[in-house]
């Protein structure tokens, strides 16, 4: 906000990041996002609050272990249908957004 108009070179240890790499890791944190509201709302559909959603979905999504709220002890609660998308919420977390992604992709399955 001082300087508007300046113009910042970023590093990292010394070194310049180069913008294909700004640009990758900007993808990935947007879709990242994504992911992780669209999750959310479609976990919210459920009702619960919100401290038991965000944390349920986060807790599935990254490997961090248990949830907040309702979801401390365990997700019995949950409809099958929030059971389905958090599961596919851990598969995301543990294969990585990308490849599931391409998986999901029509062109990687269309003959050629």
């Amino acid at each position: 906000m001082l300087r508007p108009r300046s113009v910042n070179v970023v590093k990292l240890e010394g070194k310049t990041v180069d913008d294909a790499t700004i640009h990758s890791t900007s993808v990935y944190l947007i879709t990242y996002f994504i992911i992780f509201l669209s999750l959310v709302l479609l976990i919210s559909i459920d009702g619960y609050n919100i401290e038991t959603t965000l944390s349920s979905v986060a807790s599935c999504l990254n490997n961090i272990g248990p949830a907040y709220g309702d979801a401390a002890a365990n997700y019995s609660f949950f409809s099958s249908f929030s059971k389905i998308i958090l599961s596919f919420a851990m598969l995301i977390g543990r294969l990585e957004i990308f490849p599931i992604l391409l998986a999901l992709s029509p062109a990687t399955w269309r003959k050629k």
